[in-house]
């Protein structure tokens, strides 16, 4: 398996205000370049959005909301990690203010489905949607050259969460492959939209 690398460079290389503070987390079970490695089981990479898994990154996040005494958070998550995001924004109120979704597989069912594969046990945003605090601002980012999570999935739970009267937008990113939505020109000024609106 590979170290993440994405991320964590996308939270050294991102220029915020200075007051921000940047925290990367990584997933249950996985490891970054530097070696760290999360405690928790990632299933081979696979069926990982557990609730088990979902409650320690939800427990890591309130952590640090204490230690450093945030009023405001804003959560960034890729792919799985976007889909963990969504499923923490409507499972735990107060988590966070405001979200930025990338490349996310929001409809775990039909996002196994567009791969002909097995269902999973994992939890899945979309089944969340109903109990997302209308405050909360979301923005969900895709590649239109995404093979792995297709727009669909994204503009599903978008669409569901606009319905809902969530201040919710979706960006589709030009000639944009899954990975490539990591990207610190694609998301500064999505993030700092985000950041704006807790002034």
């Amino acid at each position: 398996m590979k170290a993440v690398t994405r991320m964590p460079r996308l939270a050294k290389n991102i220029q915020l205000p200075s007051d921000v503070i940047k925290v990367f987390i990584l997933r249950p079970g996985y490891f970054d370049a530097q070696g760290n490695e999360s405690t928790g089981y990632n299933d081979g990479r696979r069926d990982s959005y557990t609730s088990g898994n979902v409650d320690e990154i939800t427990a890591a996040i309130q952590s640090l909301q204490k230690f450093y005494g945030l009023k405001n958070t804003v959560l960034v998550g890729h792919s799985g990690g976007a889909a963990f995001e969504g499923v923490m924004i409507g499972r735990t109120s107060g988590i966070s203010n405001d979200a930025l979704i990338l490349s996310c597989p929001c409809d775990i069912s039909s996002w196994r489905s567009d791969h002909q594969a097995q269902l999973w046990g994992s939890l899945s945003p979309i089944n969340f949607h109903k109990t997302i605090p209308i405050t909360t601002k979301v923005i969900a980012i895709n590649g239109d050259s995404d093979n792995n999570t297709r727009e669909h999935l994204a503009k599903e739970y978008v669409a569901a969460l606009t319905k809902r009267g969530v201040n919710v937008r979706y960006i589709s990113a030009l000639n944009t492959a899954h990975n490539n939505t990591v990207n610190v020109e694609l998301v500064t000024k999505p993030i700092k939209t985000l950041l704006m609106a807790n002034d």
